[in-house]
């Protein structure tokens, strides 16, 4: 004899379908996020003109973009003397920007294969000409992006991947699940 309260076994799969179409979803979010602001920084980067390096105490006259984060770098041999209390920024109106010590001290290979030192970051707000002195004597200095803010946008292009793996493995689970409840 049967039961009949028992009612119909539920499908399986069920909760590999669930899984898998969050995977999917979450990893195409991911990969065109990754994506967007990845590739927007990196065409900011190639985008920018980098002064050439000058012996100090120097003085760049540059055309710098908004919102942008730039620093001063110094070529070293190991040892930073410019402080960033020796590097002032100012617009063309005169006004001061704020100067900063550097989050990370990145460096970097210049032309030659020399060396240069990320010591202090300034944000420009609005585009326009900006006056950079360095006020250091007895090295050299240069002007650009800041590439320890910058690096952060590449981290978007990590995610870019995991949002592609994460995509990946939702595909499988939604084939896996599919077959699962085609089954029971």
């Amino acid at each position: 004899m049967s039961d009949a309260s028992a009612g119909a076994a539920p499908k399986r799969g069920k909760g590999t379908l669930t899984a898998g179409v969050v995977l999917l979803v979450l990893g195409i979010l991911a990969t065109f996020l990754g994506i967007a602001v990845f590739g927007g920084t990196a065409k900011e980067i190639a985008g920018t003109t980098v002064s050439a390096p000058k012996p100090a105490p120097a003085e760049f006259k540059e055309q710098l973009n908004a919102n942008t984060t730039y620093a001063v770098y110094e070529q070293t041999n190991g040892a930073t003397t410019v402080k960033p209390a020796d590097v002032t920024v100012t617009a063309a109106d005169g006004t001061a920007l704020t100067v900063s010590p550097a989050s990370s001290s990145a460096v970097v290979k210049g032309d030659g294969g020399a060396e240069f030192t990320e010591i202090a970051t300034f944000i420009i707000g609005t585009s326009g000409e900006f006056t950079v002195k360095v006020a250091t004597a007895d090295t050299t200095v240069a002007v650009a992006p800041s590439l320890s803010v910058e690096a952060q946008g590449f981290a978007w292009g990590a995610a870019a991947i995991v949002g592609v793996i994460l995509g990946l493995v939702g595909l499988i689970l939604i084939i896996v699940g599919a077959v699962q409840r085609s089954r029971s």
